[in-house]
């Protein structure tokens, strides 16, 4: 019987060593994972405060404001020039367009506008001061032939 109990003595205490090695061993497996989790939270916090200082820095409020300007210069021009169109087509001009005032709000207030739908729109109003600088042009030449005598 005490032969027994030394065999299996022995035995639990050879587990109990191999065990504790073990643990000891994930112990630091999980020392190691905690250390690299508070580096990557470190970096998480530290990228985040980089991102809120971006967003609040005073060139991004500048960019804001001038895209705003740009889109309002824009939105006037496409009424300039559609007034000149409709004075060129012998037609009245829109008085509202005339003196700029909008009847519609104006295109600036649709802040979600794509980088793709305002390039369209500041395209189309480049072909169509295109065709106005075209007729005016035109207009002109055959005014000076007008004014020329014929020989």
């Amino acid at each position: 019987s005490s032969g027994i109990n030394a065999e299996y003595g022995d035995k639990s205490v050879g587990e109990c060593t191999s065990l504790k090695t073990t643990l000891s061993e994930r112990d630091q497996e999980i020392a190691l994972v905690r250390e690299q989790l508070d580096t990557c939270q470190a970096q998480m916090v530290a990228a985040e405060e980089r991102l809120a200082a971006a967003e609040a820095s005073p060139e991004r409020e500048h960019c804001k404001l001038l895209l705003n300007e740009f889109q309002a210069a824009t939105e006037d021009l496409a009424g300039v020039v559609e007034v000149v169109q409709m004075s060129m087509a012998g037609q009245q001009p829109d008085i509202t367009l005339l003196l700029g005032l909008h009847t519609t709000p104006p295109k600036t207030a649709r802040a979600q506008g794509s980088f793709e739908e305002w390039l369209t729109d500041v395209r189309g109003i480049r072909n169509n001061i295109e065709y106005l600088r075209t007729q005016i042009s035109d207009m002109y030449a055959e005014d000076v032939g007008h004014r020329c005598p014929t020989q």
